[in-house]
């Protein structure tokens, strides 16, 4: 597979156009820092380093390994980066928009190879290079690994389209190998097992039935394999894990089949609308039919949950008949069907890993329409491309104009997402390097109380998703004095956790309401003297130590200072 063929000067022009679009569009993220899911998953690799690709406490064995289960190619490339990247987001983010660009301009290419024109291949690159409704892909350092998956399987969907047009044997079983490579880092491509016999068809190359398992037995093999092995691990579980369909969240068949269908139809609007667009108008729709809901605390949730689906499903429905009159209407068949085809078969079926998932907004989490861009950026540079065919000189500017403000308002949506992040991201590192500041050595018996006079996030006196505790756990972990047992069970993990434990007299533990460690003093758990207690000013940014104060205060529970 030759990336850059004859018109090769061209292709690495486009290359770079692709890269300057995206380092436009990403620059933003190189000021953001860890937001949640990162302080566990550096808290993992910080502890069992190398051991975390086979990781027994969290039930991993070598069948489920051989299934892709643990995606432990992604945590060979989160050993490296967060190896280097000790607490910056800085390496991550250069290897998330260096992916991002080799995958923008794979996608350049698989458009080119399937409609046989450059300039449709530039505009398919383009929407996938700036989708602002899959972008979380890029811009969320704990979901990269989708970036590098995306890769392979763009590698092997290339290889296997080569396949389909000139019948390589080689380069099919690449392709196969390449795709189920790509589960490794994460489980997206497992929709290859169904799309890559539908693609045999579409192209004509079946004489009889049975050649279609012929052809793809190996994969078919592997892929069946790992469905039923997935499915009896999902059947098998005493309850349901969060997010899953399972015995404990009203069944396992219906839901998953409900999923398969309606979770692509509603989406195929909504991979061309930023989410806040949507949102922006819903309000007015449900003001207008659900009068008994204004006012009601249900307001949001039902306007962007039940009634978005509605709004999407009738956009999505909308979009469908637009695109059956365009196939009625092409006269090239062959190429519509390598294009148009092609492209709602990837996009439709990219969400079949994700049947298993319940959903608790309209649109689903952002990573996850990153492999269904590939297939919707075919859709979009089909579309663009008819037009174009059908009109002349001022009706192709105007084409060229819509197109521009279209990728335009894209970037600009991410853009806007970005930002906020970096406001927090500047708060989080303030907060963090002031905790350091007043308290750089940890001792080896310590509970912090640590305040603000401001909520963040509900009740939460500080500007994180998740426990602090934890993350003044991985914070403090080099100092030798955080047990691994802290870390290992995500001891204050959860956002608002508070605690203490000791631990063959080590005592560490972390709390923001005064009360709790007041209890423990009074019963004579803990020492106010262990205690060092901080308040932090949202106005300056600075961090004070109100140890002594507090200390005289839990005196007076446990009668001294001890």
């Amino acid at each position: 597979m030759k990336l850059f063929q004859k018109d090769s000067i061209f292709q690495c022009i486009v290359f770079l156009f692709i890269t300057f679009v995206v380092l436009a569009t990403y620059h933003g993220v190189f000021f953001t820092f860890f937001q949640q899911d990162e302080w566990q998953n550096y808290g993992h690799h910080l502890l069992k380093g190398a051991g975390v690709l086979f990781d027994t406490d969290r039930g991993q064995n070598l069948l489920k390994l051989f299934f892709a289960e643990g995606r432990v190619l992604s945590e060979v490339m989160y050993l490296l980066l967060y190896g280097i990247s000790r607490f910056s987001v800085v390496p991550i983010f250069i290897f998330s928009i260096f992916v991002q660009v080799i995958n923008s301009y794979l996608v350049f290419i698989l458009g080119k190879n399937i409609s046989k024109s450059l300039f449709f291949g530039i505009i398919a690159s383009l929407f996938f290079a700036v989708n602002s409704v899959s972008s979380q892909a890029v811009t969320w350092a704990a979901a990269v690994g989708t970036l590098p998956a995306a890769t392979f399987l763009l590698f092997s969907l290339l290889l296997y389209v080569e396949y389909l047009e000139g019948g390589n044997t080689r380069k099919r079983n690449f392709s196969y190998f390449l795709g189920i490579l790509s589960l490794f880092f994460k489980e997206t491509g497992l929709f290859i097992f169904v799309l890559y016999p539908l693609l045999y068809l579409l192209w004509g190359k079946v004489k009889k039935i049975q050649d279609i398992f012929l052809v793809h037995a190996p994969l078919l093999l592997y892929g069946i394999a790992l469905v039923l092995f997935r499915m009896y691990e999902l059947l098998s579980a005493p309850k349901s894990a969060a997010g899953f369909v399972g015995p404990d969240s009203g069944g396992f068949i219906l839901p998953m089949l409900y999923h398969s269908i309606v979770n692509p139809m509603i989406s195929l609007i909504q991979m061309f609308i930023p989410p806040l667009d949507i949102y922006a108008f819903i309000p007015t729709i449900v003001r207008s039919e659900y009068r008994m809901l204004v006012g009601s605390p249900m307001f949001d949730l039902v306007g962007q949950s039940a009634v978005t689906d509605v709004v999407s499903l009738a956009g999505s429905m909308i979009v469908l008949f637009i695109l059956g009159g365009m196939l009625l209407a092409e006269k090239n068949e062959n190429y519509a069907k390598k294009t148009l085809t092609f492209g709602l078969l990837l996009f439709w079926l990219s969400f079949l890993p994700y049947a298993v998932l319940h959903k608790e907004f309209s649109y689903m989490s952002s990573r996850y329409y990153y492999v269904g861009a590939i297939g919707a950026a075919i859709v979009f540079g089909y579309l663009v491309d008819w037009f174009l065919c059908r009109v002349h000189f001022i009706g192709k500017s105007f084409i060229f104009g819509l197109v521009g403000i279209f990728l335009v308002h894209q970037m600009q949506s991410i853009q806007n997402d970005i930002r906020p992040q970096i406001v927090l991201a500047n708060e989080r590192k303030n907060y963090l390097n002031e905790i350091k500041r007043v308290h750089p050595k940890l001792e080896n018996k310590t509970i912090f109380y640590i305040t603000s006079d401001k909520k963040f996030l509900g009740e939460i006196t500080y500007p994180f998703q998740n426990g602090l505790g934890y993350i003044l756990e991985v914070q403090y972990y080099n100092t030798g004095k955080i047990p691994r047992s802290f870390l290992a069970t995500d001891f204050l993990w959860d956002l608002g956790s508070e605690g203490f434990r000791d631990e063959n007299g080590s005592i560490f533990g972390y709390f923001e309401h005064l009360d709790l460690i007041g209890a423990a003093v009074k019963e004579g758990k803990i020492s106010p003297q262990i205690v060092y207690s901080y308040i932090y000013n949202s106005k300056t940014h600075t961090m004070s130590d109100i140890s002594l104060s507090v200390r005289e205060q839990l005196a007076t529970l446990s009668g001294s200072l001890q």
